[in-house]
């Protein structure tokens, strides 16, 4: 048995597990205005640990910016962050299950940090004087904070949906546009959207870039089509609603649960694979045929100088199987 383990996201699932610490904190203090004064050990605890998260992101972020960034505190990282991203004072967080909104940012400027990172170093290296800092609204600011942080961290996982799972209480509002992928791992992506106060006058094109295309292939009889294509080698990656999303490497369809007989029968797709030798004896040794109940044609070579087969599913859609031959 072979067990493939890809890289995790190591800062976000930090970040997922600093948002458990305050969803089981809700438990016992509600997350509202009239409770942000109240401190404990644990908000103590919650309030460090984001920060020095901060610290931490804030400091490879630089350095993604600028190679040769030598920033090491807060006012240093805003020299470096806040001129490229001009947004981030301004970014929204919402805990839509209590009804909050923050922007921990805000406050962000040359010389002057947020309130919530001077809290920090107050409980940091003088709690016995300041323990009370260990706040509850220092707490949702900080996990806030280091919430928006990531985002621009990760902001090309962010736009492609990559940052698994979801949070469960903590989600973004400008400048980001968050949307849900329809299929696949079924996650929010975040894009973030330009600073209109450094925004051109001229007119820029419009993004036509295609990332994907699709087609809905129809089926008569649902479970055995589901079971057909994974016979094949196709894994189905979701299964909701009577849409079943398939695919096979990079190239993918959407299994949908209808059909109309005369569109199943009058559908087709086209597989443009390097070896058809290969696909025919895979699919002869699948073992397809005889168990679905399906055909599947010789090898042809055609005059447009491609040699293909044909295999036609349980709803009597056809997969022309082909491969180029000049």
């Amino acid at each position: 048995m072979t067990i493939q383990e890809n890289r995790p996201i190591e800062h976000w699932n930090y970040f997922l597990t600093l948002e458990e610490d305050i969803d089981r904190l809700a438990r016992y203090l509600q997350p509202t205005q009239a409770n942000f004064a109240a401190y404990s050990i644990e908000m103590a605890r919650i309030l460090m640990v984001a920060a020095a998260e901060i610290d931490v992101v804030a400091k490879q972020l630089c350095r993604n910016i600028d190679e040769k960034s030598d920033a090491e505190n807060i006012n240093q990282y805003w020299e470096v962050i806040v001129t490229q991203f001009h947004q981030i004072t301004d970014a929204v967080v919402t805990l839509p299950r209590f009804g909050l909104s923050l922007k921990p940012w805000k406050q962000w400027e040359p010389r002057n940090s947020p309130s919530w990172w001077r809290a920090y170093n107050k409980v940091k290296h003088h709690r016995h004087t300041n323990f009370k800092d260990a706040n509850l609204e220092n707490c949702l600011n900080a996990a806030a904070g280091l919430f928006v942080l990531l985002l621009f961290f990760y902001k090309d996982l962010a736009k492609e949906g990559q940052l698994i799972p979801d949070p469960r209480l903590f989600t973004a509002g400008q400048p980001f546009k968050v949307d849900r992928l329809m299929f696949g791992p079924g996650t929010t992506t975040y894009e973030l959207m330009p600073d209109p106060q450094f925004q051109s006058d001229e007119i820029v094109a419009p993004n036509l870039r295609v990332t994907e295309i699709k087609a809905f292939v129809p089926s008569k009889h649902y479970e055995i089509s589901k079971q057909f294509y994974q016979d094949l080698g196709f894994t189905m990656a979701s299964d909701e609603e009577g849409i079943a999303y398939f695919h096979f490497g990079d190239v993918s369809f959407l299994l949908q649960d209808d059909c109309v007989a005369s569109l199943a029968e009058h559908f087709t797709m086209h597989l443009l694979v390097e070896d058809v030798t290969a696909w025919w004896n895979h699919v002869q040794g699948s073992g397809v045929t005889s168990m679905r109940g399906v055909r599947m044609t010789d090898m042809v070579d055609q005059p447009w100088r491609m040699r293909d087969f044909c295999l036609y599913d349980p709803s009597g859609v056809v997969w022309r199987i082909g491969q180029n031959t000049d």
